[in-house]
């Protein structure tokens, strides 16, 4: 992400980029990020598996004031089947309401409540087989909205 400032109004026209916000920790050299969300003092991102690790996930915490990476956890979980790990989770959307992080799991389709203070995962919500290739995740009060083939779906229960 860059920081542009607007050149002063002499004819100019366009910006000047004055640097790059980054995560600068050893997993986010080695890690990728396909999702990210925000209560306003935090962001929160989520990995997803790569060719070398099958095994990690990792919710990283940066505060919004610095862009400083101030925290990650694994989290902790009794919702998963014998034999499986959370570095298969593959999480393409991160939402954040009332305090909770929800997180859509592309593999398994389904969203994961997880409580950022507690550091567990403490939900698992499955999502309809017809969403076959979820993209990006909305909660709110109305419920939860996902981006699936580029058209947003409403659940509700």
């Amino acid at each position: 992400m860059y920081r542009f400032v607007q050149l002063p109004d002499n004819g100019e026209d366009h910006f000047l980029a004055l640097g790059r916000g980054r995560v600068d920790t050893v997993r986010s050299k080695f890690h990728h990020v396909m999702s990210a969300a925000s209560e306003g003092e935090y962001n929160y991102m989520a990995t997803v598996p790569n060719n070398r690790d099958h095994k990690t996930f990792v919710i990283s915490k940066q505060l919004m004031q610095d862009m400083v990476t101030s925290g990650e956890f694994t989290p902790k979980t009794n919702l998963l089947k014998e034999g499986r790990s959370l570095g298969e989770l593959y999480v393409t959307g991160l939402s954040m309401y009332e305090g909770k992080l929800f997180a859509v799991n592309k593999n398994f389709n389904c969203i994961f409540e997880i409580d950022p203070k507690n550091e567990m995962i403490v939900k698992a919500f499955a999502l309809p087989a017809s969403l076959d290739d979820v993209r990006g995740l909305i909660a709110d009060k109305d419920g939860f909205k996902v981006l699936n083939r580029n058209v947003l779906v409403t659940l509700r229960d």
